[in-house]
């Protein structure tokens, strides 16, 4: 009994080492796992701050609605990106409602966020 009781230790403790040792490597792929983790202004997607300033400043973007409801992604476009919203990623509806029209438009959760953010500061 005491043979098996050791051994069942052994593997215990090598299966949580491999544990330990995999939840490293995930996270130093993240960024090859999801694109999205790269909006911070790294060099390995747009910088979409920058866009954001620009297109906020030329009046290309409206300034951030507030009012949002969000879900999984459907495939629409991202007003602040123009990149496809993918079943995989957060999406953020939004209701834009001046001049007394009605206008929906969707987002990336982190683009709405940067987008939402600089047109405080603006």
């Amino acid at each position: 009994m005491t043979v098996l009781v050791d051994s069942t230790r052994a593997l215990t403790a090598e299966t949580y080492r491999r544990l330990a040792a995999t939840r490293r490597l995930i996270e130093r792929n993240r960024r090859r796992l999801n694109p999205w983790w790269g909006l911070s202004g790294s060099s390995d997607g747009p910088n979409v701050r920058r866009i954001v300033i620009h297109r906020l400043s030329r009046g290309s973007l409206p300034a951030a609605p507030t009012e949002l409801s969000a879900g999984n992604g459907t495939g629409r476009i991202c007003i602040v990106c123009d990149q496809m919203i993918t079943p995989m990623q957060l999406e953020a509806q939004l209701v834009d409602d001046r001049g007394g029209v009605t206008v929906k438009i969707w987002a990336h959760m982190l683009c709405y966020d940067i987008w939402r953010y600089e047109t405080r500061t603006q």
